[in-house]
């Protein structure tokens, strides 16, 4: 998950900075998402953080979040992982800030966007895959 304008918290890392963890799967997920900022050249502007969902986040303080929302606990499928993220969005999300989402398109999110965040927009979804853009509600 990258988020941009959050004040630096114990588990932020500039990105490019270090790399996987333990060799564990999320380090690799978290260098592979640095990289990417690096490769786009925005890594001064991006935070990459490995942690539970939006743990450590202040209020308010956060203008845009881009994840992939989980959909796996471990080798399982489990449809609600993501749902306590996508919920705690609210939360960090600065009244004009942003949430883009990638998922499967099985999954609906979008109500469930539409419900515990805001207005919700699909911007593409081949079937596969779907993007969506969502805004804080009142």
């Amino acid at each position: 998950m990258w988020h941009r304008g959050a004040r630096r918290s114990p588990g932020d890392d500039p990105a490019g900075a270090g790399g996987p963890r333990d060799g564990c799967i999320g380090g690799t997920l978290v260098a592979s998402a640095r990289a990417t900022a690096v490769a786009n050249d925005v890594e001064s502007r991006v935070r990459v953080r490995r942690a539970d969902g939006l743990a450590g986040l202040p209020e308010r303080s956060t203008d845009l979040i881009v994840c992939n929302p989980p959909f796996h606990s471990g080798a399982a499928v489990v449809p609600d992982a993501g749902v306590r993220l996508l919920r705690g969005t609210r939360r960090v999300l600065r009244p004009d800030g942003e949430l883009w989402t990638v998922y499967n398109s099985r999954l609906s999110r979008a109500r469930e966007l539409r419900r515990t965040v805001g207005p919700t927009e699909v911007i593409a979804d081949d079937g596969r895959f779907t993007v969506a853009r969502t805004t804080l509600g009142s």
